[in-house]
């Protein structure tokens, strides 16, 4: 690969880890399956290069690292909100409350739903 078009390789990267990154940020997490697919494939090109070939990694790998920690924080809050979710489930079926001995008992509440047809 030419030197031309390894500067080009890396300026590619270079934008999408930004496009990456913005996505992250406004929560666009639909679009980070195609940047995903597109990153792999420019960086199995990356890694074809011989070492000789390959210029200074240390920009790539920092913007690598914030978009690592974005994803991070973004996986974070996915499952905050699964947590969330599953606790006003459970709190809809469940009633927790505490005897007079101060132990905690659950109350069952059947719910069950009906559809009433009127004329």
């Amino acid at each position: 690969m030419s030197a031309l078009e390894t500067h080009a390789l890396f300026e590619k990267l270079e934008t999408l880890l930004d496009q990456e990154k913005q996505a992250l940020a406004n929560g666009a997490l639909g679009d980070i399956k195609l940047i995903l697919d597109q990153k792999s494939g420019l960086l199995e090109q990356l890694e074809a290069l011989d070492d000789t070939s390959r210029p200074d990694l240390a920009g790539l790998y920092e913007k690598v690292s914030v978009n690592q920690r974005l994803l991070n924080s973004a996986l974070r809050g996915v499952r905050q909100v699964a947590d969330r979710m599953a606790t006003l489930r459970r709190v809809r079926t469940t009633l927790e409350t505490y005897n007079s001995n101060g132990e905690k008992s659950d109350l069952s509440i059947s719910t069950t739903r009906k559809l009433e047809k009127r004329a």
